[in-house]
């Protein structure tokens, strides 16, 4: 996750320091005569922000967004069997509710028909933001 906010700041800053450039590129044929070299100067300036862009918001592999969402997949899915992770053949409880507490305030348990079915309900801080979460067990 801290890549990926270095990753954003970096971009970002990238993004400004073009943007800057295409300003003061755009003045300099405002004011003087045309030059082939000044327009391709604002062209590679428009199309390395284009790339950035692209990485950003863009889905194709790599791009900061699709690593956000694969990465909320990855929790929710992981998340998805609270009873696996929590009582399951390689679980150690102590240290599961520990880190679970840092996401939740709260999971309700509801029995579910006869025998040891259990549904779960409760609010994820997933990522930084509250998503309501729901299973079954």
């Amino acid at each position: 996750m801290a890549a990926l906010n270095g990753e954003m700041v970096e971009i970002q800053r990238r993004k400004a320091q073009l943007e800057a450039e295409l300003n003061n590129l755009s003045r300099a044929i405002a004011t003087g005569p045309d030059s082939p070299t000044l327009r391709a100067a604002i062209t590679e300036r428009e199309v390395e922000i284009s790339k950035l862009t692209d990485r950003t918001l863009g889905m194709k592999k790599g791009s900061v967004r699709k690593q956000m969402v694969d990465l909320r997949k990855f929790v929710k899915e992981s998340l998805a069997d609270v009873r696996e992770l929590i009582a399951g053949k390689h679980a150690r409880p102590s240290i599961v509710r520990q880190h679970i507490s840092r996401h939740v305030d709260e999971i309700k348990l509801f029995p579910e028909g006869e025998g040891r079915a259990v549904r779960y309900k409760g609010e994820w801080k997933l990522l930084g933001s509250s998503s309501g979460a729901e299973g079954q067990s």
